[in-house]
């Protein structure tokens, strides 16, 4: 005959609670048995099947999916398939929280960056924030097809050097320089007018000129201007208009 447990026992057993317990009773996962005198225990083979249960609770499967996987007579091929599914949402799920976390980084730099910042004007700044992000990425396309530009004519001038035909250098290196230049200014310019910045020490957010802006000492985010509000020159944060 198997060792019987009450529900005490098997619940310091597990180090779960008895209210925990019922609760899978009434969900039907595993229902103890019933002696003749009303008094209810789990067999060996029962606590084995708790222990799976928490098991794969603790994984993070819902309680409607264990109850299924109890039932299914393949248990193991449906397992397998929760287990991806599980996986899936997990990758989901991760993948959610480093996006929040990156926007929790990016506020924080503001919130140490603006001293005055006004909560009305938080959602406004964050959007601008994200779409800001969005330009800086098809910048960086732009860019690297500047630089597919570059190295194309310079190879066809080396080609053309090779051969003695000095119009097709010159051709060459023109026409790439004239397409780096001209999109470099309107990649420039493009950008000028996406951003604005804020003054770490009174808050207050301006447009730099497009000269100030091209000449001024930069970090990618930040860039060294002087606030026309307060006139300090500093490092100020760089944000979407």
């Amino acid at each position: 005959m198997s060792e019987r447990y009450g529900i005490g026992e098997v619940a310091k057993k597990l180090q779960v609670s008895t209210r925990t317990l019922r609760f899978y009773d009434q969900k039907g996962l595993l229902k103890p048995t019933k002696a003749e005198n009303g008094y209810r225990f789990y067999n060996e083979d029962q606590v084995q099947q708790l222990q799976v249960i928490i098991y794969l609770k603790e994984l993070g499967f819902s309680l409607a999916k264990i109850k299924t996987l109890l039932q299914a007579d393949h248990a193991q091929e449906s397992l397998a398939l929760l287990v991806n599914a599980q996986l899936q949402n997990n990758n989901e799920e991760i993948e959610k929280f480093q996006t929040q976390q990156k926007q929790l980084h990016d506020l924080q730099k503001i919130l140490t960056k603006q001293s005055n910042l006004e909560l009305t004007d938080l959602t406004k700044m964050m959007t601008n924030e994200t779409i800001l992000k969005k330009f800086r990425r098809r910048m960086l396309v732009y860019g690297l097809l500047l630089d597919a530009i570059e190295i194309i004519g310079i190879i066809l001038a080396f080609y053309f050097g090779k051969r003695g035909n000095d119009i097709g250098v010159i051709a060459s290196v023109g026409i790439m320089l004239l397409v780096v230049v001209f999109g470099a200014f309107k990649l420039s310019l493009s950008y000028y007018k996406a951003v604005a910045y804020v003054c770490p020490h009174c808050g207050h957010t301006f447009v730099p000129s497009f000269r100030t802006f091209m000449f001024a000492a930069h970090t990618p985010k930040m860039r060294r201007l002087r606030c026309p509000n307060c006139h300090e020159k500093s490092y100020c944060l760089e944000v979407g208009r």
